[in-house]
């Protein structure tokens, strides 16, 4: 589970790498931290953390609004 997510983040990982200096500052930090936090999230799930089932919930939920947001 762990690493088809790792492989699914490379994707915008690449696209922030590649346009994050066409961003205005805003938008370029909260795409890095969003980046951060699922990697954080994903390497506590593989280190059995307590805290990280529910994390991933809500990074999942957040990543939905994010989404439905920037398709307005």
């Amino acid at each position: 589970y762990v690493a088809a997510n790792f492989a699914l983040l490379l994707v915008p990982a690449v696209h922030f790498l590649t346009s994050a200096g066409a961003m205005p500052a805003w938008q370029s930090g909260g795409y890095a931290l969003g980046l951060v936090v699922s990697l954080v999230v994903l390497g506590a799930l593989m280190e059995g953390q307590r805290w990280a089932r529910w994390a991933e919930g809500a990074r999942w939920a957040a990543m939905a609004v994010a989404l439905a947001v920037a398709a307005t």
